[in-house]
């Protein structure tokens, strides 16, 4: 939960991995939602929703 000023906001963050020799993540997407579920459809109206990117420094 993340404290924001519409009050908390759900975060979920998704990882994309290859494997090639070994297993690397290459790109990370933060979801973030205050609906019963992450969607479109279940956030609609509110504020401090949607996706971002994140950095992965490994």
């Amino acid at each position: 939960m993340i404290e924001t000023p519409f009050g908390g906001t759900k975060a979920e963050v998704r990882v994309m991995y290859i494997w090639l020799e070994e297993l690397k993540p290459v790109l990370t997407i933060i979801r973030m939602g205050r609906g019963l579920m992450m969607g479109v459809d279940h956030n609609k109206d509110m504020e401090w929703v949607g996706a971002s990117a994140g950095f992965y420094i490994g």
